[in-house]
């Protein structure tokens, strides 16, 4: 038997407010499923000050003394979408799957070490290029038997969303900033022969020092779309006041600089998907009726006049 575990109250309360019913459900259950996946998975709880979103994660002990983690989260498509992506990669530039459990929205990973987030490298030549080299190792093609969404699919969803909460209209946005994305999410998407499998949210707390590949991915949202749309996530973070500053367009137009010459892209194509990405993210941003779009809005408009 394990120890039972305490719920933190914002994980129950993100969870009913994103999933209604259905989350606050999954919060009641879940002290119970932690507890039966660890007798299943014969699994060994260990201390930890993980913080949590979406998903409830600890870190654990197989009978192997492997260390792992335990990620649990309400079992949506998004769920889904995760686990897929994770299969995508196999363990190639991404924290391997060890075990999961689709309808109960269980997994278990592999634990990265020393894993240092990319965060604390800081704004430097070396962060770029460490993200670049996971993003390298993570071009793979979809896989039929692990589909994802495309992302241009997502745009339309949140765009829509968008306007049925303005009454038609573009909500705190320029209407030219909605209309420029939809041209650049049609261009990009046009030719889909070449499309990968992406992250989608490849920033810099997802990025991890891993004493097996250098640097590995955590946390897919799984989408597929062009390669050059991955360093959204990127050149969108730090949003929380290091990124939005009086020289977030030279900041930008260095990543720029160095991600289309050591990824191989064109760097104007890397520009229009790094805005159109960011124009996603902002317009999620916008579901809860609070006002944490706006550092991403500045980002956005840098890398529009850029």
């Amino acid at each position: 038997m394990t120890a039972p575990i305490q719920i933190p109250g914002s994980l129950a309360e993100t969870a009913a407010r994103t999933w209604g019913e259905e989350g606050r459900a999954w919060a009641e259950r879940l002290p119970a499923q932690v507890d039966e996946l660890c007798q299943e998975w014969r699994l060994v709880l260990r201390p930890a000050d993980y913080t949590f979103s979406y998903s409830f994660v600890v870190p654990v002990e197989r009978e192997t003394g492997e260390p792992a983690v335990l990620k649990l989260r309400v079992p949506t498509t998004d769920f889904q979408c995760e686990l897929n992506a994770l299969a995508t990669y196999d363990g190639e530039g991404m924290c391997r799957l060890l075990a999961s459990d689709a309808k109960r929205g269980a997994m278990l990973l592999e634990r990265v070490n020393p894993g240092v987030p990319l965060l604390e490298v800081g704004e430097t030549p070396e962060s770029v290029s460490a993200a670049a080299s996971v993003m390298r190792r993570l071009r793979k093609p979809p896989s039929p038997e692990h589909p994802l969404p495309a992302l241009i699919d997502w745009w339309r969803s949140a765009r829509d969303g968008l306007r049925e909460r303005s009454g038609g209209g573009p909500g705190p946005f320029p209407p030219a900033f909605i209309e420029d994305t939809d041209a650049i999410y049609a261009d990009l998407f046009a030719e889909r022969a070449g499309h990968i499998a992406l992250h989608g949210d490849l920033h810099h707390w997802n990025i991890l020092s891993s004493d097996r590949e250098g640097w590995i991915a955590i946390d897919p949202h799984g989408v597929t779309g062009p390669a050059e749309c991955e360093i959204g996530a990127f050149m969108l973070n730090p949003n929380d006041g290091a990124l939005v500053r009086p020289d977030v367009s030279a900041v930008l137009g260095r990543r720029l600089d160095q991600f289309a010459d050591e990824l191989g892209f064109d760097r104007e194509t890397l520009r229009l998907a790094s805005f159109a990405y960011a124009m996603l993210s902002i317009t999620w941003s916008t579901e809860d009726g609070g006002d944490g779009w706006k550092p991403g809005l500045e980002i956005a408009r840098a890398l529009r006049d850029a």
